[in-house]
């Protein structure tokens, strides 16, 4: 997933050759457990939500219609993002670093954008929590 803008000061300068030694370390896969889906390919997915891979390499355009759709499907492209496991830019140990598809890292992370999201909208609103979590508590 692309970094924003406000937390590329997080990542270390050195953050592309990281990226690339994870991506050689999960063999260009996603490393998510069954999954192992590879970075560029191209298919869909099927009623059972399998993956048809339709190439391995080229471009959606090469498969699919003007709609993007081959037979009835929606197609896509696998992007393989790194995952820092702990949600913290700073710590870029191998050990808390994986190469996920999007759709892996996006489950993986879903708890974490929730709070995220809410945290914004809250601040957005300049409101405060109805109900403090240690009040009521006697």
């Amino acid at each position: 997933m692309p970094i924003k803008p406000e937390n590329r000061h997080r990542y270390p300068a050195n953050w592309t050759v990281i990226k690339a030694q994870m991506m050689a370390r999960a063999g260009n896969r996603c490393e998510w457990p069954e999954c192992g889906l590879g970075h560029g390919w191209i298919g869909y997915r099927d009623e059972d939500d399998r993956f048809i891979v339709l190439s391995r390499d080229g471009k959606v355009s090469d498969v699919a219609d003007i709609n993007g759709n081959y037979a009835g499907h929606k197609v896509i492209r696998i992007v393989l993002t790194c995952a820092h496991l702990d949600h913290t830019p700073e710590n870029c140990d191998p050990k808390n670093l994986r190469i996920w598809c999007q759709r892996h890292h996006l489950r993986y992370d879903l708890g974490h954008h929730k709070h995220t999201a809410y945290m914004t909208r809250k601040a957005n609103a300049c409101t405060s929590d109805l109900f403090k979590p240690d009040e009521g508590a006697a």
